[in-house]
């Protein structure tokens, strides 16, 4: 138990710390950005199944 209050105790003095918000700050925009930039890029598996798909059998002639 003694070591958990320790390491409460040493989390308590760095989030007081202001690089440490700054710090914390950077990651969760970070993490935003991230989130975003993946809603925003496109799905491309549906033009890749159209890239690698077999053309179609070629028709026969007509014949008149």
């Amino acid at each position: 138990m003694s070591q958990f209050l320790e390491v409460l105790h040493r989390l308590h003095a760095l989030a007081a710390h202001p690089l440490a918000l700054v710090v914390v700050a950077a990651l969760l925009a970070a993490l935003l950005e991230q989130r975003l930039a993946r809603r925003r890029t496109p799905d491309f598996s549906l033009a890749y199944r159209d890239i690698t798909a077999r053309p179609p059998p070629p028709k026969p002639p007509e014949t008149p």
